[in-house]
């Protein structure tokens, strides 16, 4: 029966020649693969700090906003309102005397749209 008789090789041969060259590519390919994950999440983490800036500067910005309406509206609450009046007595054209509850009278002058004789 033939047995199969294994030829000893040099160890200088083309097959570990090209199995040097292949670990090489692959010692490469890792040492590559691993820089691009650590890049992805290197710009990963930037575009998230980007973005959380942003967003703070909308918040400021909206924040700014909001305070701006409530010194509006502040001061609109400071401002005198409109006083209820009753005409006592009319002293001429487009003049009358008003009589307003906690105040007093007052002599005010009247829109000519105003018909102060109507209700006399």
């Amino acid at each position: 029966m033939p047995v199969a008789i294994r030829t000893p090789t040099a160890p200088g041969g083309i097959k570990s020649y090209y199995r040097a060259k292949i670990e090489a590519a692959e010692l490469t390919i890792n040492q590559k693969t691993q820089n691009l994950r650590r890049l992805e999440a290197q710009r990963n983490a930037l575009n998230a700090r980007g973005k959380l800036i942003c967003f703070w500067y909308w918040m400021r910005a909206l924040w700014k906003f909001v305070v701006r309406l409530l010194r509006e509206e502040l001061q609109l609450l400071h401002e005198p309102g409109s006083y209820v009046g009753e005409v006592v007595k009319v002293m001429g054209k487009n003049k009358v005397l008003v009589k307003v509850q906690p105040e007093g009278k007052y002599s005010t002058s009247s829109a000519q749209a105003i018909n102060v004789r109507a209700g006399r």
